[in-house]
């Protein structure tokens, strides 16, 4: 899995930050991924009180013998509210056949590793 990042207004090197719109669209639908499980779940709440930061991504991915996919979400940092949006990609080769949505939430318990994600990615 690839990713690109851009922090909130700044643009990382290789990465186009979304403006406007796209970062409002961006934000509203990782609430509602994020609000849904939520929500749901006693266990991922008890998770996301815990964790330092968290990411929400919004996917696709599509086979047809070979798949592709990718998405876009954001990375919060929970102590300083800095929002970092990012890009996922990913592909491989194998038996598969359709197209999928589907959503991620990854919750970091410590700073080093969230850094690590925001900085460099998977």
């Amino acid at each position: 899995m690839s990713s690109s990042r851009a922090k909130s207004g700044s643009t990382a090197a290789g990465a186009s930050a979304p403006k406007g719109k796209k970062r409002t669209k961006i934000d509203a639908r990782s609430s509602e991924i994020l609000d849904e499980v939520l929500a749901d779940s006693d266990s991922a709440k008890e998770l996301y009180d815990k964790a330092i930061g968290y990411a929400v991504f919004d996917n696709t991915k599509a086979a047809l013998g070979v798949s592709g996919g990718g998405g876009s979400g954001v990375a919060v940092d929970k102590a300083s509210g800095t929002r970092t949006y990012m890009k996922l990609g990913t592909a491989g080769v194998g038996f598969g056949i359709g197209v999928k949505t589907y959503q991620v939430i990854m919750l970091f318990e410590k700073d080093k590793v969230f850094r690590s994600f925001v900085d460099k990615g998977w």
